[in-house]
């Protein structure tokens, strides 16, 4: 059947694009104009895509057609996107053996967009995937490639995010959080010359497998290519003519039947959908619990990871106004307060809240004797320390802090 050869999409501002071939060991990536590249590649060619456009979730749906399912999945996220679903476009991977379904969210613009871009060209795409689903997988363990300005992950061979580098440390924390009934028993991590990373990554209970990143990410990307791995976004009307007459060829034989079973099930789908909304809003609700706890002043919940981006933003933009004042903003208060919370033994933070000038942090602590020893090792580091409340829960006690510079 050939290489299937990989291309860095979309072009960059002087419209070059990166490009090699997939295969055992590092291959050279090159960039080059795209109308260029098509002279050169082959029949089979993949779009690596920014993971940072693409949300990859997972829904647990009960069993149905995947017609039906393309026509409940909106529904079941709808109210977790940020963005009407009707601009959206869903794509899905194989159902897993205890019934998730992994979901892969992206505006219909961009694929338009990349599409439009390869076949003016002529290039006709296999497949469209996510920059973080090739990244290389190894069982038991996650993998994490560090660049400058951003951090992929890939948790599973359909799991995964892209993120600016600053917030990384914390997505990855959330990410373990989430992952509690099937943690990974290693990290790998990739990084170039000059990245960083060892202070985001200190205190995890997990071993980490330092490997050197050379030259452009693409390389790695088309060193972990499988093909049938990697959830793609061409599905739909996206999917390859190719691909989509193949599908109704292999139908034909079973199309009578399938006519009769669909004409048995419409009077359950209705029920299946009214069961599913409902389903969603129980999880819509428990979402926001945990929201909220953590910023209690979002009125209106949307997808986590995309919301903690924005408010994150909100709060380094608060930060970052502080001009000559810099040293109370948000950042610097959480980098003076880090050092002591990561001291044994770690309170266990359950929200975080900055305004005017001041860090509010909801934890929670064996005793009060551990919480009066973390007082005063924050007020050791220049911090001016307030108890707002502590109270007595079970067997330890939760408290609220008040954090300034003096």
């Amino acid at each position: 059947m050939g290489e299937r050869w990989l291309i860095g999409f979309p072009p960059d501002r002087e419209g070059l694009v990166g490009w090699t071939r997939p295969g055992e060991g590092v291959r050279p990536v090159r960039r080059d104009p795209l109308a260029r590249v098509a002279g050169e590649v082959g029949r089979r060619v993949v779009l690596v895509v920014p993971g940072e456009e693409v949300l990859l979730t997972r829904v647990v749906p009960p069993r149905a057609s995947q017609r039906e399912l393309e026509k409940a999945l909106p529904y079941l996220l709808e109210e977790s996107l940020s963005v009407p679903v009707e601009t959206l476009h869903f794509a899905t991977g194989p159902r897993q053996a205890d019934g998730g379904l992994p979901v892969a969210v992206v505006a219909e613009r961009l694929v338009d967009e990349w599409l439009e871009q390869a076949r003016a060209v002529g290039i006709t795409p296999e497949a469209v995937i996510p920059a973080p689903l090739l990244l290389p997988l190894e069982p038991g363990a996650w993998s994490l490639a560090l660049m400058p300005e951003r951090v992929w992950l890939r948790s599973g061979v359909n799991r995964g995010w892209a993120i600016e580098a600053e917030s990384f440390g914390f997505a990855l924390r959330l990410a373990l959080e989430e992952a509690v009934g099937d943690p990974p028993r290693r990290l790998i991590v990739w990084r170039g010359a000059g990245v960083g990373g060892e202070e985001a990554l200190s205190g995890l209970d997990l071993p980490i497998e330092w490997r050197t990143l050379e030259g452009d990410p693409l390389a790695l990307l088309a060193a972990g290519d499988r093909p049938g791995e990697g959830l793609d976004l061409a599905q739909g009307r996206f999917a390859p003519t190719g691909r989509l007459s193949g599908v109704l060829r292999a139908l034909r034989p079973t199309l009578a039947l399938a006519c009769l079973w669909l004409a048995l099930r419409a009077g359950e789908t209705g029920w299946e959908i009214r069961q599913l909304e409902a389903r969603a809003m129980e999880l819509d609700q428990a979402i926001e619990q945990v929201f909220r706890e953590s910023f209690p002043e979002v009125k209106r919940i949307v997808n986590p990871r995309v919301q903690m981006n924005q408010q994150l933003e909100a709060l380094r933009g608060q930060a970052g106004g502080a001009g000559a004042e810099g040293d109370k903003g948000f950042l610097a208060l959480l980098g003076r307060a880090g050092g002591s919370l990561r001291e044994p033994p770690q309170p266990l933070v359950s929200g975080i809240r900055y305004a005017e000038g001041k860090l509010e942090i909801t934890m929670r602590l064996p005793d009060l004797q551990r919480l009066d020893a973390l007082k005063k090792r924050l007020e050791s580091h220049a911090l001016t320390v307030a108890i707002q409340s502590a109270n007595r829960e079970g067997d330890g006690v939760v408290a609220r802090l008040r954090l300034e510079s003096p």
